[in-house]
């Protein structure tokens, strides 16, 4: 490839952000290559091929996107006529480092992560193209909407704020205004566009049964003129319980062409308020609250048109995409709870636009058909689902087993995981689905053939008629195998004795058997430090080792199966009752504590906790509990932690600091993760503080610009 060429033409881009020709010449160039990235050009500059273009990017986005994509959700990477154009931001790059010329490309931003400093972030002047920012909290969006000099804009989305009872708290009569206010200490002047006076209100009426019609007064109207962006096209708003007046009769209403509303209890009076406006605003779009963002088309978009106004909004389409946060489950729900705000009057179309046909059980396709009858003008629509056999009772017997260990789902091991399933235990399945998606297939005649295709996924499950019953098949440890049964005739111990076999043969290092739904599947319960004790435990070799079976025995059963398995039991299946489980847990953390302690020779929330503390105290870091295994310090979004694993087969510990912790992962490791094997106490306390000033000495650039979001 012609380097120098190639640079030049990324530079004619970066050099001119809005001009779609000289993207199209680059995309041009890199066809003639044979790039990929030349054809999403051209597909996205078209306005075509949106199939095509998600599959592009699912498979090449995270490089394209570049030296951006460490500061952005992975899952939300938003592509503009073939190049990365933002999504939701994870944390904002330091305020002392140049931005990459990249960023001039970016033209939507959620901004919620960041709180605060979004307006910080906003203000750099490679982020001048931005059109569209999400994720707003109230007071950053009023002093958005009075920017000087202005911004241009096109797209806001924040979120409304109940006040507390502080001095700008609610007022005495829930029908009386509300005030909501913020304080800066910033200039008038600067770069922000802060409002001059140092306190600004947004004025709040409250929920009654209608709304008031009257002029907007006082400071109110710094935010429902929104002077400071003049090219507003399109707000998303964010509602809480209290539902904002201003919005229905803002003056800013009359350029709005497109309005985007989360939908809440009491949502009603507000969209007739709205219908009794006129000017440009011809799009209404209702958010379930089975999305999972203002931005994303996961989830449902019931989307509202009229053809003039003032007018209501009589055309509807109830739009609903599978993703992230958005499954089957919440299909009916979701359509439910978001058409309930829309008035009974108004839709005398409705298209229903799945993306394909979704199967759904008998009691969701009942409750979409009774939200629709409140609607009797309504011609019947086109339903875009298939009936799906009824979900059959679980039986009393019935068993959740998760299985824990490497591989599980190497092509290798899976004619072995099928003969004990399904020759020896007798479950039997004839659909399946691969991936994350909610998709079956039929198992066909050879199903190990057929399977064979769907092992490039991480996870695939296999179910039956009416998904009574599944197994799920994870890859590596950090996912588990899982296996719905029904003992039926079968003895505790004959199961006992098939999961020993089963668990030796695979190779797994632990396995657990409960009722279903009493436990979600663990994380790291490999170690047994506080097991989420069920019905049955099953330790592997390395474990079952170093267990004191003795002292389990006291409050369980214990067995040694072959291959070195440790089987730890409740009396029977039955007995397993909450109190029962609760005794045996209590004990069994005793025993773990207790052992872990006499095995390693050292307390390790006491070493980790002195190791950590000079690091924590430079970073003005206080401790947060988190358990024997885990020390934590913690403030904002930094958080220095050590954690020991394995500890009864191969003790290690990992040392880091993170950023933005998330619920699910750590979205931004500011240093390597230490993590090594520990022989003794002292290697411990050497590890330990090595690591954390090593920690501290990375950390503290970042937590100066970040540590208080």
């Amino acid at each position: 490839m012609n380097v120098p060429a190639e640079v030049a033409l990324l530079a004619a881009v970066l050099a001119a952000p809005d001009d779609a020709g000289v993207r199209a010449v680059y995309g041009d160039w890199l066809q003639e290559r044979g790039d990929p990235r030349g054809e999403l050009i051209a597909l996205q500059l078209a306005g075509i091929g949106a199939v095509r273009a998600r599959a592009l990017i699912e498979r090449h986005g995270r490089a394209w996107a570049g030296a951006l994509d460490r500061w952005f959700e992975p899952g939300a990477r938003r592509f503009e006529d073939g190049f990365f154009a933002g999504g939701r931001v994870l944390a904002a790059p330091p305020a002392d480092q140049p931005l990459d010329p990249a960023w001039r490309l970016v033209r939507t931003l959620d901004v919620g992560r960041l709180r605060d400093a979004a307006l910080d972030l906003l203000a750099r002047p490679e982020l001048a193209w931005v059109r569209a920012v999400h994720g707003l909290r109230e007071p950053a969006a009023a002093m958005l909407a009075a920017s000087s000099p202005p911004r241009p804009l096109r797209v806001l989305g924040f979120a409304t704020e109940r006040p507390t009872d502080d001095d700008h708290g609610a007022a005495a009569s829930p029908s009386s205004g509300l005030e909501l206010g913020f304080a800066t200490e910033r200039p008038p002047d600067d770069d922000h566009g802060a409002v001059a006076a140092q306190r600004a209100e947004l004025a709040l009426d409250g929920d009654g049964p209608a709304l008031p019609a009257g002029p907007l007064e006082g400071s109110a109207s710094r935010f429902a003129v929104a002077e400071g962006l003049p090219e507003l096209r399109e707000l998303a708003v964010s509602l809480d319980r209290h539902l904002p007046a201003w919005l229905a009769r803002a003056p800013v209403l009359e350029r709005i062409e497109r309005l985007t509303v989360r939908a809440r209890d009491g949502l009603g009076p507000l969209l007739e308020a709205i219908a009794r406006r006129g000017g440009a605003l011809r799009e209404l779009v209702l958010v379930g609250r089975g999305a999972y963002g203002m931005i994303e088309e996961a989830g449902w978009r019931i989307v509202l048109r009229r053809e003039r106004a003032p007018g209501p909004f009589s055309s509807v389409t109830a739009r609903f995409r599978l993703g992230r946060g958005a499954t089957l489950r919440r299909f009916a729900v979701g359509f439910a709870e978001t058409m309930r705000a829309v008035p009974a009057g108004w839709p005398h179309e409705l298209v229903f636009d799945a993306g394909k046909r979704l199967p759904l059980p008998a009691e969701d396709r009942e409750l979409v058909a009774s939200t629709l009858a409140r609607f009797a003008q309504l011609a019947p629509p086109e339903l875009p689902w298939s009936a799906e056999p009824p979900r059959a009772e679980r039986p009393a017997g019935a068993l959740d087993v998760y299985l824990r260990g490497p591989g599980l789902l190497d092509a290798a091991r899976l004619p072995e995981v099928w003969r004990f399933v399904v020759d020896d235990l007798g479950e039997r399945y004839d659909r399946y689905r691969a991936g994350k998606r909610d998709t079956l297939h039929a198992l066909g005649a050879a199903p190990l053939d057929t399977l064979a295709g769907a092992l490039r996924s991480h996870r695939v499950q296999l179910v039956r008629d009416g998904h009574r019953g599944a197994l799920g098949l994870a890859r590596g440890d950090h996912v588990p195998t899982t296996l719905e049964l029904d003992l039926g005739a079968r003895t505790p111990e004959a199961f006992i004795a098939w999961l020993a076999r089963f668990a030796a043969a695979i190779g797994a290092t632990m396995a657990r058997a409960d009722r279903p739904g009493r436990v979600p599947p663990p994380d790291e319960v490999v170690h047994a430090l506080d097991p989420p004790f069920a019905w049955l435990m099953l330790f592997g070799p390395g474990h079952a080792r170093v267990l004191p079976a003795a002292a389990v025995a006291r409050a369980c059963r214990v067995e040694r199966a072959g291959g070195g398995i440790l089987v730890v039991t409740a009396p029977s299946p039955a007995e397993a009752t909450d109190a029962r489980i609760a005794e045996v847990r209590a004990h069994l953390r005793a025993v773990f504590d207790a052992h872990l302690a006499d095995h390693l020779g050292y307390d390790f929330a006491e070493l980790a906790h002195a190791g950590l503390a000079a690091a924590a105290a430079a970073l003005d870091l206080p401790l947060v509990a988190r358990g024997p295994m885990r020390v934590a310090f913690a403030r904002g979004v930094a958080e220095l932690e050590a954690t020991l694993h394995q500890p009864l087969t191969a003790p290690q510990v990992r040392v880091s600091l993170l950023g933005a912790p998330s619920l699910w992962r750590p979205v931004l490791v500011l240093t390597p993760r230490y993590t090594i094997p520990i022989a003794s106490a002292d290697e411990l306390r050497h590890v330990l503080a090595a690591a954390a000033a090593e920690c501290a000495r990375q950390g503290a650039a970042w937590l100066a610009t970040h540590g208080e979001i």
